[in-house]
């Protein structure tokens, strides 16, 4: 379908993302090795596209995904990708149906090689024809904004001799408004941030306390100096749309704290994230390669404190040129991404989930079998506060201790009881004889047990005794460390 062809939204956007305490603090708990993930493209995505097909997409070269975004409280998420071969910009709309709506999903491919059935992508909007390139996304609640970009013929090498498509001589972009309130019958927001002259890398959006939508734009090109637009909504209603006068702010203004490098690279993805006294952040994820994903490179998160004045925080705020925002460096981070299962110069993305940072990224291209994949990364898990049973009680092996190194996330007592852990994937590889510290919650006077050989041969010592609380153990003693091959949570 044509996001020309989907009904507009009627401005009762139901879901507002809320704002979370101590963002740094949360930002350095998240773990720097991601859950695997992959889903079904099914016949919303034709064989070749978004592959590294020679044949149909010379070697990826001329479509590949741009930005992911978890909807709130949801299990869907939503991929966007620029086609310059056929001059369109994507959207991609998929379905976790066999992960839980709130929680971390943890890894849908630890037991088989290939994802649930069910787990797909449901719908595909062609976003735009002239605007090719959709960048980085962002999100607050149900609103989605997407930013979607033009480049003049000439301005990006050509391959094979194919060139961009020849809309016009001038770069020019806009941000797109989607309401995902129900994600199977998605509607377009009527509103638009109109930029010309001006490409559109990626987006930020959020939600001040004031009532007011705050967006970032950010502008990375070869004809115009590298860039932040900030803009301010005409009122507490989205649509009612931005106002015309924007901020502009420049790299070389960033600031930095502590050891942090005074810098602002060329992001892929940018999202802010409120904290719940007000004050604002900024996220910027990347790789530092070059030409990712043909180079190898580092894939780095970099979080800034966006500091307003306090005129943009009070009611009827407008526009004032003398009072930009101001950027400081506060932290960063380097995420692992192996076995082509994401990179942040593809696809990325922050998302708040119950009070706690959570991070997505998804690779460049879908892999074998058409399969496309991504990485969930998660902070220390809560455990269920909920009616905790045997089906959704759920265990944590780490390879290193600590709670370091590869982790295996099992749950329930399907998952639980496995007679071989040699062929249970974490990060693609089995975890026998791995495990160095783990971290459980079973129901009260529930067992698990633990075994030195597969099909449960030769029990351990160690028994995981229930007790309803989120039970540690960071250092396994040393006869039970790297010895466990097999686990059976008792009937």
């Amino acid at each position: 379908m044509k996001a020309s062809d989907l009904k507009q939204s009627t401005g009762q956007i139901k879901t507002l993302q809320p704002p979370i305490k101590n963002v740094e603090a949360k930002f350095s708990r998240i773990s720097r090795r991601g859950e695997y993930f992959s889903l079904h493209p099914y016949d919303e995505m034709p064989r070749w596209l978004y592959t590294m097909s020679g044949n149909y997409n010379n070697n990826g070269y001329q479509n590949h995904f741009q930005g992911i975004q978890p909807l709130q409280d949801k299990n869907y998420f939503v991929v966007s990708g620029g086609d310059w071969k056929n001059s369109k910009s994507d959207l991609f709309i998929a379905k976790m149906d066999s992960r839980p709506e709130k929680g971390p999903w943890w890894s849908n491919i630890t037991t088989t090689p290939d994802p649930p059935l069910s787990d797909a992508v449901m719908a595909a909007i062609e976003l735009d024809e002239k605007h090719w390139h959709a960048g980085g996304m962002d999100i607050q609640g149900d609103i989605l904004a997407v930013p979607v970009e033009y480049s003049p013929p000439g301005t990006i090498p050509p391959l094979f001799g194919f060139q961009a498509p020849p809309h016009g001589n001038e770069e020019s972009s806009k941000v797109m408004f989607f309401d995902l309130n129900n994600p199977t019958n998605p509607k377009i927001i009527p509103i638009e941030i109109t930029r010309k002259k001006a490409k559109a890398g990626a987006v930020a959006l959020t939600r001040l306390l004031n009532g007011y939508f705050f967006a970032a734009v950010w502008t990375d090109s070869d004809q115009n100096p590298k860039r932040l637009d900030f803009y301010l909504s005409k009122s507490e209603k989205i649509m009612n749309g931005f106002q015309n006068k924007s901020w502009t702010w420049y790299p070389d203004d960033v600031y930095s704290i502590g050891d942090q490098d005074r810098n602002f690279s060329d992001f892929q993805t940018i999202n802010f994230v409120l904290q719940d006294d007000g004050q604002l952040y900024l996220a910027g994820l990347h790789n530092t390669a070059a030409m990712a994903p043909v180079q190898g490179g580092k894939n780095y998160a970099d979080l800034y404190l966006v500091e307003l004045a306090k005129e943009t925080l009070q009611q009827n705020p407008v526009i004032d040129p003398n009072k930009k925002p101001k950027l400081t460096k506060v932290a960063n981070a380097c995420f692992k991404c192996l076995n082509r299962q994401c990179n942040f110069d593809a696809g990325a993305g922050f998302y708040i989930n119950n009070g706690d940072l959570f991070l997505y990224s998804t690779f460049h291209y879908r892999g074998p079998k058409g399969i496309l994949k991504f990485n969930e990364y998660l902070p220390p898990y809560k455990g269920i506060s909920g009616l905790l049973t045997r089906d959704n009680a759920w265990l944590e092996m780490f390879q290193e201790s600590h709670f370091c190194g590869r982790r295996l996330a099992i749950r329930g007592l399907s998952s639980m009881t496995q007679p071989n852990l040699g062929n249970v994937m974490a990060e693609k590889k089995g975890f026998k004889d791995s495990a160095h510290s783990i971290r459980f919650q079973l129901p009260n006077e529930t067992k698990c047990l633990v075994y030195k050989h597969k099909n449960f041969k030769e029990k351990l010592s160690l028994e995981l005794k229930g007790t309803g609380n989120v039970e540690e153990i960071p250092v396994l003693p040393d006869n039970i460390r790297g010895r466990i091959s097999s686990v059976k949570l008792l009937n």
